[in-house]
């Protein structure tokens, strides 16, 4: 199989919408692309998630190339986590740059 670098999976991918759907692996493969398109896009320490595929319950993410696809940036994201999983709130959602919580 060959590896496709980020300009390569850029160019393959512009304009698309991507829906990725299974458990934890699904999870995992979301995080690296996510991450290759836009560095630290999605962390599960951060976003408060894990890859055991039992909790997380869905990943939803929005990013935005610039119209070269040289950078791009989140600009909406929401986990969804299992409630009551080790003392987590339900609902991880907001948009990126707004301070209000939607």
């Amino acid at each position: 199989y060959s590896l496709w670098q980020r300009a390569e999976v850029l160019e393959c991918l512009k304009g698309s919408w991507v829906i990725l759907t299974g458990a934890s692996h699904t999870t995992q493969w979301t995080v690296v692309l996510a991450n290759l398109l836009v560095d630290a896009a999605l962390d599960t320490k951060r976003d408060q998630f894990s890859f055991n595929g039992l909790w997380t319950q869905l990943v939803d993410i929005v990013l935005v190339m610039d119209k070269k696809a040289s950078h791009g940036r989140v600009v909406y994201k929401n986990v969804l986590v299992e409630p009551n999983s080790a003392g987590k709130a339900g609902h991880k959602k907001y948009w990126i740059g707004h301070s209000a919580k939607r």
